[in-house]
């Protein structure tokens, strides 16, 4: 968001980002006003009310004329806003209201009748809930990056194992500790989440060779020669840790689920299960070079994602 909201700001709108939730700083530096309500992750009801409130606040002040609503405490949130706003709600991913699906139905119920404009992120994504409703496709925009690796290596041997992600059960983090327990290989576990205690817990039992970083600003700075990048999502809403590791021009090992086979990359990227991580890993192991996709594939990948692109097709949803 941060990103399109820069690229809008150039186009000549005036943009406010509201942010709810705390969290460490962004890669991306804002260049529009940026609000954040500081609401901790697990505030509870008082903390999500007294934000809701501020979140009135400011929208009182700004006086919106369109509110592009991302997540599913946002979409909480708009159901108390004045119904003469345009709503923009954005799918991220397929199950985005969790365990609490009987609050995301009647949420979306609410704010299906008003005039709601739905955008997906993925083309392979329905409106949750709302299966029926139309919706817009408009890919996520990616930070692009120069590569950290030698690509015109060749027999590049594996050195280390790589996660980068958020610690939580969709990106079966686990799946990855299993991996570095079954290789014994020096490993690196860089993103934060709920699962970050225990998954730190499980790796000191096992004595494992990983070190957990948390969260990093500048993640791909830590990427070196004879690295692999290891995605094992069981679902995901995009997948843009791939698509920036793409422009990087990182190996990779990723999961063989719908939408990161949106990507179209090489078949020996993709994993169906744990056991062939396994033997790709194995089979890779030196000659590291033969898991970065190939120049062709990643244009075809990464030209939808210029943010200028993207900002482009918002631009005709607002206008």
């Amino acid at each position: 968001m941060n990103i399109l909201s820069n690229e809008l700001l150039k186009a000549g709108h005036n943009i406010t980002l509201l942010a709810i939730n705390s969290g460490p700083p962004d890669e991306v530096r804002l260049l529009c006003e940026g609000i954040c309500l500081e609401r901790g992750w697990k505030s509870g009801p008082f903390g999500t009310l007294l934000s809701l409130f501020r979140f009135q606040k400011v929208v009182r002040k700004v006086q919106p004329d369109v509110v592009v609503v991302n997540c599913s405490l946002p979409e909480l949130f708009s159901t108390f806003l004045s119904t003469k706003i345009r709503f923009i709600v954005v799918e991220h991913a397929p199950l985005p209201w969790g365990k609490r699906k009987f609050l995301g139905k009647s949420v979306r119920w609410v704010l299906n009748k008003r005039q709601i404009t739905w955008v997906k992120v993925t083309n392979n994504l329905n409106i949750w809930s709302l299966p029926q409703v139309e919706s817009y496709f408009i890919p996520n925009p990616i930070l692009f990056g120069e590569t950290s690796i030698q690509t015109s290596q060749l027999n590049v041997k594996l050195k280390r194992l790589i996660y980068i992600g958020r610690l939580s059960e969709e990106k079966q983090p686990a799946v990855f500790l299993d991996l570095v327990d079954y290789f014994q290989i020096e490993s690196l576990v860089i993103g934060d989440g709920g699962l970050r205690g225990a998954l730190e817990e499980y790796a000191l039992s096992r004595q494992l060779p990983v070190k957990f970083l948390g969260h990093q600003q500048e993640p791909w700075r830590k990427i070196e020669d004879g690295d692999l990048l290891i995605v094992p999502s069981a679902w995901e809403g995009d997948g843009v840790i791939v698509l920036e590791a793409v422009s990087r021009d990182i190996p990779m090992l990723i999961s063989d689920i719908p939408s990161f086979r949106n990507f179209g990359l090489g078949e020996s990227n993709y994993c169906k299960d744990p056991l062939k991580f396994r033997e790709s890993i194995a089979a890779f192991q030196n000659s590291l070079e033969l898991l970065i996709v190939s120049p062709a594939q990643s244009k075809i990948c990464l030209e939808p994602r210029y943010p200028s692109k993207i900002a482009a097709q918002w631009e005709v949803i607002l206008k």
